[in-house]
């Protein structure tokens, strides 16, 4: 046996050799220790000595002589154990006893393997957990109405059946985003665009009410035999509260008719050297390649992207051109959905 003093409260704890070279805790105060290799083979000097056993959790054990004989706690605590099946561990009745000089010295078992398990796994939950959490609430959030940001915030339902339609965040036209600080509107007023001027006006003043007091525009619509029709007649200007009222005054006293010619318009619009041009005619299938070769002749070669609308039933192959020739984005769009992005 081994005999130490506890380095805490000095009591003489007693252990079996077979611990040598390991630690054990005080059964006084509690304090863990080193156990001495070099003691391994010696009997301990100290009456009464421990006998060795085992622990419930396979970990062994020492515990003390009893001078004084069966009958303790401790000869109850061994009866439990033997009728538990445990007979094996070495706690027997027999072997049992007390000593009323030493203390118990309990030899510290290894950790269990099963705890770092269990955290880790636990921290995988978390994780998951805050995944899905969080892409519900992104996606929630994305099905949101409101401004400052790109990306879906709302989805309108069409009221003739066809499929729901989002409106995006920020500067924005009919669901195509807007970039860049200035933005021209090129807009059709011929009798081809009559059934859905209204709806036009109204999500052309939609849009401007999206660009925010930072970024500029500019409505010009398409010529039509009459006066010269543009908002600012000097050139794009900040989307301010005065400004957006002045365009709305302005809307409600146009009307469509007769026969267009895009050419003058969009000569005004490209001289700009706006970001983005925005082109909607309600005549989209009879725009062909002659008006492409229009548009291009008056963009002078100039990178500016322009997003094009074929407003009615019939879709158009040279908006649709212009639109992949300059990096924009080309979009049908029917009397219902344009209504919807009014809303």
């Amino acid at each position: 046996m081994i005999s130490i003093s506890c380095t805490n409260c000095k009591a003489l704890l007693t252990i079996d050799e077979a611990f040598a070279g390991g630690v054990c805790r005080c059964q006084h105060c509690g304090t863990i220790q080193t156990v001495p290799a070099g003691t391994r083979g010696h009997d301990s000097s100290v009456t009464g000595g421990v006998i060795s056993g085992q622990s419930l959790g396979g970990s062994k054990v020492a515990l003390p002589r009893d001078k004084q004989g069966a009958g303790t706690g401790l000869e109850d605590l061994a009866d439990i154990v033997a009728s538990s099946g445990l007979a094996g561990s070495g706690l027997t009745s027999r072997r049992l006893s007390r000593s009323n000089n030493t203390a118990i010295a309990v030899p510290v078992a290894k950790p269990s393997k099963l705890v770092p398990m269990i955290a880790v796994g636990s921290s995988i939950g978390v994780v998951l957990i805050g995944a899905i959490l969080f892409f519900s609430l992104r996606g929630d959030s994305s099905s949101n109405a409101g401004t400052g940001g790109d990306g879906p915030t709302n989805v309108v339902q069409p009221s003739d059946g066809t499929p729901p339609i989002a409106t995006v965040r920020g500067p924005s036209f009919c669901g195509v985003p807007l970039e860049g600080t200035t933005t021209i509107f090129v807009l059709d007023r011929g009798s081809g665009t009559r059934e859905v001027f209204d709806l036009l006006k109204s999500a052309t003043l939609k849009s401007i009410d999206s660009l925010g007091d930072d970024r500029k525009f500019q409505v010009i619509f398409w010529n039509n035999g009459s006066d010269e029709l543009l908002f600012p007649a000097t050139g794009p200007t900040y989307a301010t509260d005065r400004k957006r009222d002045e365009a709305r005054k302005l809307f409600d006293d146009t009307a469509a008719f007769g026969a267009t010619d895009a050419g003058p318009s969009l000569e005004k619009a490209y001289a700009q050297s706006p970001e983005v041009v925005i082109i909607a005619s309600g005549k989209g299938p009879d725009l062909t390649d002659e008006f492409v070769t229009t548009a291009n002749t008056a963009r002078k070669g100039l990178n500016i992207k322009t997003h094009t609308f074929s407003l009615g039933e019939g879709a158009s192959d040279g908006l649709k051109k212009l639109a992949d020739e300059t990096g924009g984005q080309y979009k049908q769009i029917t009397p219902s959905q344009l209504d919807a992005f009014t809303r």
